[in-house]
């Protein structure tokens, strides 16, 4: 995949879940069986990443007449539409990526490293809350500093 990281909102995967759930012909979205909830996250995650990076533009009518029902009136040239357009497109690619924080020389060898996949062979996920922490600290430490 990418490296890009998605940010799924919690309701559209719990959205995800209860369609697999209901295909399998499950009750709860608890019952059911974790390889299926890891296909139904693994296919939402692609499938945003995918309109991430393949934006879906609308087209003239549809930014006319959106734009119509939000201000009550049409745009009026063409280049007011290719810039509501050029918008909507960048806003749906950057709706969903996590921000990356910048990872800087000083604390790279503090932060939690998968690169090879060799921890997920060991059953160990990733944590990108652990290495979120060190670069909060570290930023944290650079502001005290400055002061």
């Amino acid at each position: 995949m990418s490296d890009k990281r998605i940010r799924i909102p919690s309701e559209m995967r719990h959205a995800a879940f209860k369609a697999v759930a209901n295909k399998h012909g499950v009750s709860t979205v608890g019952a059911m069986a974790e390889s299926w909830a890891d296909d139904a996250a693994c296919a939402v995650e692609a499938a945003l990443l995918w309109l991430s990076e393949h934006p879906i533009v609308p087209t003239n009518d549809l930014i006319g007449d959106c734009y119509e029902k939000v201000y009550g009136v049409r745009l009026s040239t063409s280049a007011d539409y290719d810039r509501v357009g050029k918008f909507v497109a960048e806003s749906q690619r950057r709706m969903f990526l996590s921000p990356q924080p910048e990872i800087q020389e000083e604390i790279a060898d503090l932060l939690w490293d998968d690169s090879k996949g060799r921890l997920g062979e060991m059953g160990v996920g990733r944590n990108d809350r652990h290495n979120a922490l060190i670069v909060e600290a570290f930023n944290r430490g650079k502001a005290v500093r400055t002061k």
